[in-house]
């Protein structure tokens, strides 16, 4: 039957009927690539930062551990050798806080497999470390010294160095989610400008028809 046999009234219903149903194709289109790139925002800035941040501060806890094993070691009085040693054991005690923060927040296999190695240099960190104060209390100041440059150094060195590698991972994939959230962002532009050129077609298109005789 063509349009021109069918009443005003029913060409417009389906006149109007077209359009609304283009309206909502760019509703629904607008609102899920809104939703998509809110969730992957949420993800950066929750996930993302907080991971880094993590990392970024058992970092600076291992290194503020080594100088306070460092003070203690060389501080020949035992008040202040007994104080530093006090912060070490609080400062491992922060460190193990932040390193299962750092577990709770890394999701991605290759974050998890470098955490193990992680784990792992931390445990000979600790056990040297130990092993370090057992030394300067039986009074083997010189041995105690020469642990720390020999061993506790190139141990916490390595542990420090997986950290960083592992910063670097979670890094990229922030930047990761970054691009996508800049390509459900194009995707989404595109999408909507098809669509609104379709609708605006199938408008004059409709107005055409519509006023036939």
């Amino acid at each position: 039957m063509a349009l021109t046999n069918l009443r005003i009234g029913t060409r417009l219903g389906l006149g109007f009927a077209t359009l609304l149903i283009f309206m909502a194709c760019l509703t629904g289109t607008g609102l899920w690539h809104l939703r998509s790139v809110g969730e992957l925002s949420d993800q950066i800035a929750v996930e993302g930062i907080q991971r880094s941040r993590a990392i970024v501060t058992w970092q600076a806890g291992i290194q503020l551990t080594n100088a306070r094993i460092l003070a203690a070691v060389k501080n020949a009085d035992p008040v202040e050798q007994k104080y530093f040693q006090d912060l070490v054991a609080t400062s491992i005690a922060k460190n193990s806080e932040l390193q299962k923060d750092v577990e709770r927040l890394v999701t991605d296999d290759a974050g998890k497999a470098r955490l193990k190695t992680i784990a792992e240099r931390r445990v000979v960190a600790r056990a040297t470390t130990a092993a370090i104060f057992k030394e300067k209390v039986a009074g083997n100041d010189v041995l105690a010294r020469q642990m720390i440059s020999d061993t506790l150094i190139p141990v916490t060195s390595a542990y420090l160095d997986e950290l960083a590698q592992l910063a670097a991972q979670q890094d990229a994939l922030i930047n990761a989610m970054v691009a996508e959230v800049e390509a459900h962002g194009r995707n989404g532009r595109n999408i909507l400008l098809a669509l609104g050129c379709a609708a605006l077609l199938a408008g004059v298109i409709c107005a055409v028809l519509l006023t036939r005789s």
